[in-house]
């Protein structure tokens, strides 16, 4: 198969657990906010691919506003911890372990539930920041397994199993299971993609643009950037 490669197995118990006690104590939502999703697509009418799942971010890429929801998700190439990495410290030694074997750079993480006999529509994942990335799922929960298509190719993702696929080809998803399906989307960056002094220049960038989102917050950092061109474009269009 050209479109899926199978990267190991493991007994994901030890991510499940950091989950529920993030879900315990409140921390976030039992559902990572798929039921709040699907109103707001049905209401809005948002053309989504992902309408039924829920997301919750670990690492994530800048977005600036809603006018730069798509500019910023497909072209940022600077990454930013959110609130929510602190309550995944296992998983995380883990996610830069398999990035480490694969040659790379651990970049977004998102943990990603998608509901009984709910799909993922037909999409391909495009822009600088995917351009360059290498996407991985490993599979937490999915008593059934779920189905994923990767151009003509299809493989029953399973429990345990770390899966590297082509999404840059058109790919869909459905959840065959009778619980929800939880899953780890992981993307890694190649450690030769920036040069030496490309990767200084990248990391200074990225240490002064988290400092500035941590020091205004979301919506700060959202307006500051909006207001300066340079600096927003430095953000989005950087390589």
């Amino acid at each position: 198969m050209k479109n899926f490669r199978l990267i190991d197995t493991i007994d994901p118990t030890f991510i499940l657990e950091e989950l529920t006690h993030a879900i315990r104590n409140g921390y976030i939502e039992e559902d990572l906010g798929a039921q709040r999703r699907a109103k707001w697509v049905k209401e809005t009418n948002y053309c989504s691919n992902h309408p039924y799942s829920g997301w919750l971010d670990l690492y994530a890429t800048y977005r600036i506003n809603e006018t730069y929801r798509e500019e910023g998700g497909n072209h940022c190439t600077f990454i930013y911890k959110t609130k929510n990495c602190g309550y995944f410290p296992k998983t995380f030694l883990f996610l830069k372990k398999i990035a480490k074997k694969e040659k790379g750079i651990l970049q977004r993480v998102s943990i990603v539930l998608l509901p009984p006999d709910k799909e993922v529509l037909p999409h391909f994942d495009f822009g600088e920041y995917y351009k360059a990335r290498d996407r991985y799922h490993v599979v937490l929960q999915a008593n059934h397994g779920s189905e994923f298509t990767s151009g003509e190719e299809k493989q029953i993702l399973k429990e345990g199993e770390i899966w590297w696929f082509a999404n840059k080809k058109v790919h869909s998803v459905k959840n065959l299971s009778t619980n929800s399906r939880i899953h780890i989307i992981f993307d890694v960056l190649p450690k030769t993609y920036y040069s030496r002094r490309e990767k200084i220049i990248h990391s200074i960038l990225g240490f002064l643009f988290q400092k500035t989102r941590d020091l205004l917050g979301p919506e700060g950092f959202s307006a500051y950037m909006e207001a300066n061109l340079f600096w927003r474009n430095t953000l989005l269009y950087s390589k």
